[in-house]
């Protein structure tokens, strides 16, 4: 009997023990809540967090393929240096070829532009990213003006195509983020957990069951074929490559192109006075040197026809129509274009080593690409320093 109320005492103090565990849970979770939905009326929205970096060791056969890649991103949640007060400031938006996801920061062309430009003088934020488009640079340069952080200069490589439809968010187009959060539960204040946002496309350090889930069930029909091996196929002609005409845009397809651009151009003259398209280069020509298109990796299958595949010069027309699109419109709101494609172009039957791919650039091709891009806005940066 003795046993018995003891043995019953022992599982209400049990059970009183479990329940105050899971009301003090309650609790906290719910602080948490207060706070995170209190802090954002109290505190300035942006906030100086520790800022973004990475240093890995690059796993594709590029020209640094071994060496680490190191990146930082700075208090605007660019990639780039912290602002010191240099007398012009720049921003950089784009794709994949803008960041050079590949190479290290310092490699990159918007770096080498400002090296050319003078580093005393010149401090550039790159804010594009890998497979980015004109909705991710809209919603940044939105989210610029909304702070009224103004720029000298705005550089817009042009990058239509693919993210005309998708929405986008400040955790998909900033290198980090440093504004508070209070939607959705349970999220607590970037600045107590500092939290600092990386670019998941470039950070692919999945454990064994994330990449089981990414591979089997999140994207199972992504061709993981590496680029290496890719290149080996078409070099060897293993894989039957095709020249395809390119879809015609219908009107709808030209009025959405025509809105995007229209938000964006204006939405940058309204954080600069001074802003520039620049056409994206693509390594191909009728008379390039073969080691240039012997380089490509990608393969880009044709719809309906199983195990076949784009040519070079299929893929590098429908990215120059891209080009000549947003160029044409440029000039509508105000913005110069700098053709960076058709300066490139000619230089492709001379060498070789500007590229790595379709239209990512070497460190060599980054420095070409600089100096250009300098000497097409220089007159505007001399009137600026002078200015100031």
């Amino acid at each position: 009997m003795y046993y018995n109320r003891w043995k019953s005492g022992f599982q209400v103090i049990r059970q009183i023990g479990l329940l105050k565990i899971f009301i003090s849970i309650l609790l906290i979770l719910g602080c948490m809540e207060v706070v995170s939905r209190i802090a954002p009326h109290l505190v300035s929205k942006c906030v100086h967090q520790r800022f973004g970096h990475s240093q890995r060791i690059s796993q594709v056969d590029w020209s640094n393929y071994g060496e680490p890649i190191v990146w930082r991103s700075n208090e605007n949640g660019a990639r780039g240096g912290l602002y010191q007060g240099q007398p012009v400031r720049i921003a950089v938006f784009g794709s994949s070829t803008s960041i050079d996801s590949l190479l290290s920061q310092d490699q990159c062309w918007s770096e080498s532009l400002r090296c050319s430009l003078g580093e005393s003088m010149v401090h550039v934020d790159n804010y594009a990213r890998d497979a980015a488009g004109a909705a991710e640079a809209l919603h940044i340069l939105k989210d610029l003006e909304k702070k009224q952080i103004h720029y000298d200069v705005v550089l817009i490589m042009a990058m239509i195509g693919q993210s005309v439809n998708i929405v986008t968010t400040d955790t998909t187009c900033y290198h980090y983020w440093s504004s508070w959060s209070a939607q959705g539960p349970l999220k607590f204040p970037g600045i107590l957990r500092k939290r600092a946002k990386k670019q998941v496309q470039q950070e692919p350090f999945l454990n064994r069951i994330d990449r089981y889930v990414q591979e089997n069930w999140l994207h199972p029909d992504v061709d993981r074929t590496p680029i290496r091996e890719k290149r080996r196929l078409r070099n060897e002609g293993l894989v039957q490559l095709h020249d395809v005409e390119r879809k015609k845009w219908t009107d709808a397809d030209i009025q959405k192109r025509e809105a995007m651009i229209s938000k964006l151009l204006t939405t940058a003259k309204n954080v600069s006075g001074h802003c520039f398209v620049v056409t994206q280069p693509v390594a191909y020509d009728q008379e390039e040197l073969p080691g240039v298109s012997r380089r490509w990796g990608s393969l880009y299958p044709i719809k309906g026809t199983p195990g076949c595949y784009k040519n070079n010069r299929s893929v590098a027309e429908g990215i120059r129509i891209e080009n000549t699109f947003f160029a044409e419109q440029a000039p509508v709101y105000g913005v110069d274009v700098i053709d960076l494609d058709r300066y490139i172009r000619p230089l492709l039957r001379q060498r070789d080593d500007l590229f790595e791919d379709k239209w990512h650039f070497s460190p060599e091709g980054c420095s070409v690409a600089a100096d250009y891009i300098a000497s097409q806005i220089s007159p505007v940066i001399l009137r600026k320093m002078n200015e100031k």
